[in-house]
């Protein structure tokens, strides 16, 4: 009985059907996939949440036609036969690359290439966590991932592989579909590295096997689930096999073969059925695979059900806490930088927050992501609550997404700069609605002498830019706790904290409500006012300086409005934000960055549109244009010609 038939025809089905797709490496994978799935991947269909199940990775998301069909052979019950014909459709669940969430089967969101395997390296390296932290737990199990030429590729795919090699990440089984062919052509004229000594270098065992040989393939993976050492295989296989007139060829990558062609691939075959027509045999065979793991399943659940990776964050406590600190940093009342500011508050974290894991990529000691009650993770001991990533941002923004995937609430930190390098994971964040909290220091010229190469000017509205992110940047050691706070209890948003390096005046006066939850608040208040400042982060103090200075030389009144959050000011009720910005005052936006976004709320905007320059900060500032003092020369020119 040939399990890969349906496989081949279902996938050329639906994207014969949706006229869009990726045929090639679904025809080309199929025997593979057909291997792994019958006799070694160990899932529950009735139970996809099943925490000891081997996860599966699609990192080449343009396949989805071959895992949507998987899905509907074995039985999820929420992938139908109808859901296969929605494929790629309008609000169909079966899109074009698979969306976490959208079926129960789905580990994670891929189709960025590369983003999958490092996604799979955190969720593999959550298992080693979990694993080791709890050893009567029950949790044992693998995480399989497929790639292409193009994963392999891609920078982040070496960042992450290193990572999972250095780590002995034993449980990561990295299938590599190996066909020669990107969407450009044979990869001869891209590529002359060897794979096999790539994997080797950086402590993986690897194996190959014929991909389109079921024994051989079998002999592999069942060598791979024996190493004590994370398995590299690489599955020669052939583009669009099967389909004879455009084997070995690229032109089978992004474009339905057409009914012509499947009716050739049918007689090939001796498949005389329908499209999206299963024979009975074939069908029963497939939901008999999907079964075949529920009484390792009751036996598990029976042992180990009360256990969960997951644990329940003491909310009550945790504000209570913060509210604690406040109160102590308001009777401290001192200058701190709010990176600083934010070390300070990980024992609150560490206390309230079981399931916490922080790191940084090679900047701890900057970054002050780390305390002395926290434990390093290594090689030998995952044992622990701090992970040192080296410097791979990608890779870290993608094993985060992985963590957070396995129900560890993860933060790390780098320079604001180099967030830029983990933009797509943190999109994927967003996207995938994981509360992971990106930690980004030294977030503005202010970084001084280390140069234009890392003082962000337009990222925090390229950030802002993307949906379902909280960008936090907060004016004092209060603020950041309160914004910190509210990144720990968000479910469903990833938050940036933006923070200082140099040392910033404590602003607030008061602790007892959390006015960043509103996300921009009067933080000095007048009966009258001529002008309303808006500023965000270290801007506060410059807009609270220059508020000073107008009343002293001009007898001017004017309100602060302090804005750590622009996405949950947005989130307010119009009735709020009018009290805070009225239609009829001069609105004016102080802020450390570019300035074309910030129209939505002001009159007028000083910021920076241009990159900054090496020096002290105060000198960097001055040439800019962006003391007090200067934006203040500047404001009453607009003052005056009003």
């Amino acid at each position: 009985m040939n399990l890969s038939k349906p496989l081949r025809f279902l996938s050329v089905d639906m994207i014969n059907k949706a006229n869009s797709g990726h045929p090639g490496g679904a025809l080309g994978f199929a025997d593979v996939a057909t291997c792994l799935f019958s006799k070694h991947l160990k899932f529950n269909p009735k139970k996809p949440k099943w925490q000891n199940r081997d996860r599966f990775i699609l990192s080449n998301g343009h396949v989805s036609a071959l895992l949507y069909s998987l899905f509907f052979l074995l039985g999820y019950e929420d992938c139908s036969i109808e859901d296969l014909k929605d494929f790629r459709q309008i609000n169909s669940k079966t899109a074009g690359h698979p969306e976490y969430g959208m079926l129960e089967g789905i580990e994670t969101t891929t189709g960025p290439l590369g983003q999958g395997i490092a996604t799979a390296v955190g969720i593999a390296l959550g298992e080693k966590i979990t694993r080791q932290k709890n050893p009567n737990s029950g949790i044992n199990h693998k995480t399989f991932v497929v790639v292409g030429d193009g994963c392999l590729q891609e920078g982040i795919s070496y960042e992450a592989t290193a990572f999972a090699g250095h780590h002995k990440l034993k449980n990561l089984i990295v299938l590599w579909d190996n066909n020669s062919i990107t969407i450009d052509g044979n990869t001869n004229q891209i590529r002359t590295e060897n794979m096999r000594m790539r994997f080797e270098s950086i402590g993986w065992n690897v194996l190959s096997c014929d991909g389109h040989n079921q024994e051989d393939i079998d002999e592999a993976i069942t060598k791979a689930k024996a190493s004590e050492l994370p398995t590299f295989i690489d599955c020669k296989t052939v583009i669009a096999k099967e389909c004879k007139e455009l084997e070995g060829s690229e032109k089978s990558h992004g474009s339905p073969i057409g009914g012509a062609l499947r009716e050739q691939m049918s007689q090939d075959l001796d498949w005389n059925n329908s499209p999206f027509e299963i024979p009975k045999d074939l069908l029963d065979e497939w939901k008999k695979i999907g079964s075949q793991y529920e009484n390792e399943y009751n036996k598990w659940m029976e042992k180990y059900g009360n256990f969960s990776v997951e644990k329940k964050l003491n909310e009550e406590k945790l504000i209570d806490d913060f509210f604690d600190f406040k109160k102590e940093r308001l009777l401290k009342n001192s200058e701190e930088a709010t990176r600083n500011s934010f070390q300070n508050t990980l024992p609150i974290l560490l206390n309230n927050v079981e399931n916490l894991i922080g790191g940084s990529a090679d900047l701890t000691p900057s970054n002050k992501t780390f305390i002395e009650d926290m434990l390093s993770i290594s090689s030998d001991n995952a044992n622990g609550n701090y992970i040192h990533y080296g410097v791979r941002e990608h890779a870290m923004g993608a094993i985060m997404n992985g963590l957070s995937l396995y129900g560890f609430k993860p933060y790390a930190g780098t320079f604001f700069m180099f967030l830029d390098y983990m933009k797509p994971a943190i999109r994927l964040s967003a996207l995938m609605k994981q509360p992971t909290v990106f930690v980004a220091t030294h977030d503005s010229i202010a970084v001084g002498e280390d140069g234009p190469t890392h003082q962000p000017i337009e990222h925090l509205e390229s950030f802002r830019a993307i949906p379902n992110l909280n960008v936090f940047r907060p004016c004092d050691a209060i603020e950041t706790a309160e914004c910190v706070e509210l990144a720990f209890l968000e479910k469903k948003t990833p938050s940036i904290l933006a923070l200082s390096r140099q040392k910033l005046p404590q602003i607030r006066k008061d602790f007892t409500e959390n006015m960043s939850t509103k996300g921009g608040y009067l933080v000095k208040e007048c009966v009258r006012s001529n002008i309303i400042f808006i500023a965000s982060g270290s801007d506060v103090s410059r807009a609270m300086e220059i508020s000073e200075m107008l009343f002293k030389n001009r007898k001017m009144f004017s309100c602060v409005v302090s804005m750590p959050c622009r996405e949950l000011f947005d989130l307010q009720s119009q009735k709020y934000k009018d009290s805070i910005l009225p239609m009829d005052s001069l609105k004016v936006v102080i802020e450390s960055g570019t300035t074309t976004s910030w129209y939505k709320y002001a009159d007028f905007v000083f910021g920076l549109d241009d990159f900054g320059h090496s020096g002290k900060p105060k000198d960097v500032e001055e040439k800019m244009n962006f003391t007090a003092e200067q934006i203040y020369i500047e404001l009453m020119k607009i003052v005056e010609d009003l």
